[in-house]
């Protein structure tokens, strides 16, 4: 006669780190910290939740989750990094219990996503057109560093894409989907689009009170890691771009497979 042991498990979730440009899942050797919370990175590369303060009982109810704590009621902070600097540090935060309706938006059966932001020297495409952009005061010519930076239509406001400057005010904004025109028919040349854009920034202002004698130098902000959820939630400033031998203006133009290096002017009055 054979003994059959029988081991059940429950998770409370999973976590899944997707690139911002391309939304597809980094497989890279992240590092998530998260008090409170027991990650373990499965083969797909999502960061499974095994147990985490205050759902003991939801690590042990197989036939339907404890109505207590309510769904969504527990905020987990995290903090992201990259240790081959592909992608910048990040906060962000991972609320449980996860709903177990299978269709819901924070289904218990889909992971919860957070963007990573590329770092400057980080890989690019071919097709897509690109910012390298330094972020500074208008007037002042500080560098501000962690400013979430979006790039929007200038005529609708849609959003394009989002960027996210690093310790150093300098930050990557790719922007894909930009249209090429190939030609019908014989050697015609090929088309692309321009696009006119404009940026709105979001900068943590406390930033700001740290005094630094080289305006050309980073701020000193030893330790800090945006959240760029939090930024959004702050109050959206108005920018000038300052192409490189340009003048500065409201506006600019992107084509794919174009790079345009500029200065940011933030307002932060």
């Amino acid at each position: 006669m054979r003994t059959v042991e029988t081991v059940d498990r429950r998770v409370l979730g999973a976590l899944r780190l997707v690139d911002v440009t391309t939304r597809l899942p980094v497989r890279g050797p992240l590092r998530v910290e998260a008090s409170g919370l027991r990650l373990v990175r499965n083969r797909r590369g999502d960061f499974v939740v095994f147990a985490g303060g205050g759902l003991e009982a939801h690590t042990r109810a197989f036939a339907a989750p404890p109505a207590a704590p309510p769904l969504g009621s527990l905020l987990f902070p995290l903090v992201i990094i990259d240790p081959d600097s592909h992608y910048l540090p990040r906060r962000g935060a991972l609320r449980l219990p996860r709903n177990p309706a299978p269709d819901a938006p924070d289904s218990l059966f889909a992971p919860a996503e957070i963007a990573l932001f590329p770092a400057p020297a980080g890989t690019t495409e071919a097709s897509w057109a690109i910012i390298r952009a330094t972020v500074r005061a208008q007037g002042s010519g500080l560098r501000l560093p962690w400013a979430l930076l979006r790039v929007q239509k200038a005529d609708t406001g849609a959003t394009l894409a989002e960027g996210l400057a690093d310790a150093r005010g300098e930050a990557l904004v790719a922007v894909p989907g930009i249209l090429i025109t190939m030609p019908a028919v014989g050697n015609g040349p090929v088309l692309t689009t321009e696009l006119t854009v404009k940026l709105a920034a979001f900068f943590d202002g406390a930033l700001t009170k740290i005094a630094d004698a080289d305006l050309d130098g980073p701020l000193p902000n030893s330790g800090y890691i945006p959240d760029p959820d939090a930024l959004t939630a702050g109050p959206v400033r108005a920018t000038q771009l300052v192409p490189r031998g340009g003048a500065a203006a409201a506006t600019g133009k992107l084509a794919a497979g174009r790079t345009l290096v500029a200065d940011v002017l933030v307002t932060l009055a």
